[in-house]
């Protein structure tokens, strides 16, 4: 089956579709054009609607007289935020540093500028 011509060796089809069938590949392109043996690898990406789940909290920590830390645990990473106000929470804190939310599992967002004395209501929220 193989034989020697000058310096190149001959491999004859019969050899070479053995070879194949040994490594359970198939040389041949598929109708869609994608390489042999692509299979499942050439389907596009799946994305899934991950939202962040609170797992611990939100805990009120540090508070003074005109501010309170709130922290909470997510269990994948995300950005953070606390929305509070006197009524309906209308107003916004985050932890930004330099512009920049920082992403992690672990939130805790300072409020600062309470009134003491006076009630208020948060909301936490975590996006992806």
């Amino acid at each position: 089956m193989v034989r020697k011509l000058r310096r190149y060796t001959v491999i004859t089809p019969i050899l070479l579709q053995f070879c194949l069938a040994l490594s359970g590949q198939d040389a041949r392109p598929t109708r869609d054009g994608q390489p042999a043996g692509v299979g499942e690898a050439a389907k596009p990406y799946v994305v899934y609607d991950t939202r962040p789940v609170i797992l611990h909290g939100p805990y009120l920590v540090a508070p003074t007289e005109t501010s309170v830390i709130v922290a909470w645990t997510t269990d994948t990473p995300c950005h953070s935020k606390v929305l509070y106000g006197e009524g309906e929470p209308s107003l916004e804190a985050n932890n930004a540093k330099d512009g920049f939310l920082p992403v992690g599992t672990r939130h805790a967002v300072r409020i600062t500028g309470l009134r003491p004395g006076q009630t208020y209501r948060y909301q936490v929220v975590s996006t992806s």
